[in-house]
């Protein structure tokens, strides 16, 4: 399995471009860009960099490591909102059996 850094990901996203060219099409320093070899640049950053280029905003979390593939599979994201609903209606009925809610 490969492993992909965002570097990576951005390289393949702008084709290879140089750091000058991407700084000016995301509106950051090309010694931004140029740090990004070794280290990922805060969630903002990588949106801006998504809407810049056209691409996902969501694929490009995940490729800098803000998210976790699985947090964007919808089957997880029912799941999780399905467990939450569970237990806000737990909470709710032992509320309202102690009085505190109608």
């Amino acid at each position: 399995m490969t492993t992909w850094t965002w570097w990576n990901y951005v390289q393949i996203v702008t084709e290879g471009a140089s750091f000058y060219a991407i700084g000016r099409t995301v509106g950051r320093s090309p010694s931004t860009i140029m740090r990004w070899r070794h280290s990922t640049p805060k969630p903002a950053t990588v949106r801006a960099f998504a809407q810049a280029y056209g691409v996902s905003v969501i694929d490009a979390m995940v490729a800098a490591g803000h998210l976790d593939a699985d947090d964007t599979d919808p089957a997880v994201l029912r799941e999780q909102r399905d467990e939450i609903a569970r237990a806000y209606t737990e909470l709710l009925a032992k509320v309202r059996a102690l009085g505190g809610a109608s």
